[in-house]
């Protein structure tokens, strides 16, 4: 049986707050695409240039 490790996410309270006033099914769409980073952190990102910060 092989172990696949999964990373740990840590979402900052101001993304919480910002993510409790999207509308519900918006919402849902946004959650599942963050919890998808902790199987792989790097699918679907590309960096933003001129900025330490990536998209999905």
């Amino acid at each position: 049986m092989i172990d696949i490790l999964k990373y740990n996410l840590k979402i900052q309270k101001n993304a919480q707050k910002s993510l409790a006033k999207i509308s519900e099914p918006f919402q849902t769409k946004i959650i599942n695409k963050i919890l998808a980073l902790a199987d792989n952190p790097y699918c679907n990102t590309k960096k933003l240039t001129g900025r330490e910060a990536y998209r999905m």
